[in-house]
């Protein structure tokens, strides 16, 4: 009989099932806003704005949930880049959207300030993403001659 070996961390899985997650929650933040939210906001102060910022959020969120899986199917090795865009991805889709979804439930004018940070973490994250995706990461990032081969 064949024994199972324990499985060796493998951080691809993370940004897997982490992207996958997100756009669950991303297709259902848009169903909930598609629906009820949009009724609640018919007689909501600046209920249009914030009707379209929360439509705002959950397509970012989608966008980057995609990153987040295109980042653990990439074939090349992981790199310390690909880890930092898989970070600010995941900061970005809780800074930026949740930043959205939270000043569109309140209204809170103050949170306006705080999506900024969350699209430059995403900006980031696609910035890293597309240098890792070039291959010469390994190369360019490599803390030893040996790991530039690996």
């Amino acid at each position: 009989m064949p024994t199972v070996q324990p499985s060796k961390f493998n951080p691809a899985r993370i940004w897997i099932v982490l992207g996958a997650t997100f756009a669950a929650l991303a297709v259902a933040a848009g169903a909930f806003g598609a629906h009820a939210l949009e009724a609640a906001m018919e007689n909501a102060e600046a209920g249009p704005k914030r009707l379209a910022a929360w439509g705002t959020a959950a397509q970012y969120q989608f966008l980057s949930a995609l990153g987040l899986i295109a980042l653990g199917l990439m074939p090349t090795a992981k790199t310390k880049l690909q880890f930092a865009s898989g970070v600010l991805m995941v900061i970005g889709i809780l800074v930026f959207s949740g930043a959205l979804y939270a000043y569109s439930l309140t209204y809170v004018k103050l949170l306006g300030a705080i999506v900024p940070i969350g699209g430059v973490s995403m900006l980031a994250a696609w910035i890293c993403f597309a240098v890792s995706a070039t291959g010469a990461t390994n190369a360019w990032f490599a803390d030893t001659p040996d790991e530039a081969t690996h």
